[in-house]
């Protein structure tokens, strides 16, 4: 199953999810009156970590899947863009310009304790997708960084780009 984020008309951003058997169907996973975005998925397939607006502001929740019951709030300082490290071990979002952690839940359902995994200085969050990665090893992060927007030097434009292409790649041979 592979969680993805999508628009309602009436509750704005909601988490659906796609089965691998029938990719040609989306099913609803968490529609209410808040937004919730990005999901990702535990490599084992238990838990969905997400973040959501319910508290007034983003945090990020982790519950379990596809049940979603056991839901718990894991973070309490305006948090956004979980993910899970490629071990499955830890949950990794962005607290401002800071990274936090948690180590996933153990069988007993607790949570470890949240830490500081780096510094990110001036690099922002955009909006509510994730625009980050950890590395295999947990050890780094590959992070988009806007460009500065700058004019551009030129514009063509074509013009009758059809005939043009005709006139190049004849069709009648």
């Amino acid at each position: 199953m592979v969680p993805f984020e999508t628009i309602g008309d009436r509750t704005g951003r909601d988490i659906s999810f796609l089965r691998l058997s029938d990719p040609s169907r989306a099913e609803p996973l968490l529609e209410t009156a808040y937004s919730e975005h990005p999901a990702s998925l535990s490599l084992d397939g238990e838990w969905i970590v997400y973040a959501s607006d319910e508290t007034g502001r983003s945090e990020v929740y982790i519950r379990r899947f596809p049940t979603l019951n056991d839901k718990r709030q894991i973070s309490n300082g305006g948090e956004t863009q979980p993910v899970w490290t490629a071990d499955d071990g830890e949950i990794v979002y962005r607290s401002g310009d800071r990274m936090m952690s948690v180590p996933k839940p153990s069988p007993r359902y607790s949570l470890g304790r949240r830490q500081l995994s780096s510094n990110l200085l001036s690099i922002t969050a955009n909006g509510g997708w994730v625009n980050y990665d950890v590395s295999q090893d947990g050890q780094r992060f590959a992070m988009l960084q806007p460009v500065a927007e700058t004019e551009p030097d030129e514009i063509v434009i074509v013009l009758n780009w059809f005939e043009e292409l005709e006139r190049l790649v004849p069709t009648d041979q």
